[in-house]
């Protein structure tokens, strides 16, 4: 059954909550023990903990409902406006970000490591080297980047499977795949990936430069979101099995603290560290499908507030870290406890994005262009009864 008409308002929904997640993410970011651009004095294990378990399916999720959004888009406009439109929304705002949004963060950081130069004589030196040894980064703009590229290599395969649902070649995977448990075969290449990619291309820093096993599950994610959006049984799927999902995932989560346990305790054959990736991929596969289960069931409308948000949360993503890091900087050395000031940067991180977004972006066309957004018509454009009223 072919959706492509059909807006799917649970995730926008989903898309606006998992952003507001980054937030708050990134703003604790300088008060847990994990390591970031400035830190906290005082850090928290207990932060720490917390915000592991979001951390571990967020980025999927959004990247499963950008895959959600590349059906939809190409449904209604077809490969080359498809191009144009991603183009226009990704590379330039890409772009623009790296030359103007990025560079005050590598700048406050170098501030705390002891450089006193002013930004204006930094800015030719954000172009010295890469970051972390040299300054020049995308930073947190790096799912653009995973995403341009995984686009990019999905293309074809994207234009194939939209033939062949035309034509309803795709009824076997969807016989197979449609099903409670048969869904979960899906997360089989992402475990594979994880298992197998992992020990041959280890995490890095150096986003998307070697980081092969993260841009393979990924993208494989993007996949996924588009094959959800072919046919409409993936839904009910999704639906009916929620609350399945949801304990399975939470479950999971609670099993990897005791297999994080054994892995200090036990002398490791590489057993337990494959049994705690398996558990951790599972546990994120499950909160993912029990997400769109939940926002199937409850979030299928829009209003004012939602409209609003759904516009401003991809500035909102460009700019937010940018604020977080600055509002970091001058609220780090002040004698508060550390929920005091993780509370601050968050609050100002909402408040001064909200601001620059609502008075400096959304009005303005040429600001709306260079953050992808679409450019409002003018009223001498509009059919002369839409003016009169």
């Amino acid at each position: 059954m072919n959706v492509e008409h059909q807006r799917y308002y649970e995730l926008d929904w989903l898309r606006v909550l998992a952003f507001f997640l980054l937030i708050l993410f990134h703003a604790g970011m300088a008060f847990n023990t994990w390591g970031w651009h400035i830190k906290n004095t005082e850090q928290s294990e207990w932060l720490t903990d917390l915000m592991y378990f979001p951390h571990q399916w967020r980025i999927p999720l959004l990247y499963l409902i950008s895959g959600t959004g590349i059906w939809f888009s190409l449904n209604s406009r077809g490969i080359v406006r498809f191009i144009k439109e991603r183009a226009t929304r990704l590379i330039l705002p890409l772009i623009f970000g790296i030359l103007v949004v990025v560079p005050p963060q590598i700048y406050v950081q170098r501030l705390t490591e002891g450089m006193t130069l002013s930004y204006w004589q930094f800015y030719p030196r954000f172009f010295d080297g890469i970051y972390p040894e040299g300054n020049f980064s995308w930073h947190h703009l790096w799912f653009v980047v995973y995403l341009v590229a995984s686009i990019i290599v999905l293309l074809p395969l994207f234009s194939w499977i939209r033939k062949q649902n035309s034509q309803g070649r795709l009824n076997l995977l969807y016989r197979i795949t449609c099903h409670p448990y048969g869904i979960h075969l899906f997360a089989v290449p992402i475990v594979a990936a994880d298992w197998f990619l992992a020990p041959i291309f280890p995490p890095t820093d150096q986003y998307l430069i070697g980081d092969w096993t993260r841009f393979s599950v990924l993208t494989m994610i993007l996949l996924i979101g588009f094959l959800f959006c072919s046919n409409q049984k993936y839904w009910r799927v999704l639906l009916d099995s929620r609350r399945t999902f949801l304990v399975t995932g939470i479950g999971l989560f609670a099993i990897r603290y005791l297999v994080l346990f054994s892995m200090v305790t036990i002398p490791d054959s590489g057993l337990i560290h494959r049994l705690y990736d398996f558990i951790n991929v599972g546990s994120s596969w499950m909160i993912i499908l029990a997400a769109l289960g939940y926002g199937r069931r409850y979030l299928t409308f829009s209003n004012r507030f939602l409209t609003y948000c759904n516009e401003a949360v991809y500035p909102f993503y460009i700019l937010h870290q940018t604020v977080t890091l600055i509002a970091v900087y001058f609220l780090v050395p002040l004698t508060l406890h550390w929920f005091t000031k993780f509370a601050l940067v968050t609050v100002s991180t909402v408040v001064v994005t909200w601001g620059i977004y609502h008075y400096l972006i959304r009005p303005y066309n040429p600001t709306r262009f260079v953050f992808g957004l679409k450019l409002q018509k003018s009223e001498s454009k509009l059919p002369k009864k839409v003016c009169e009223t």
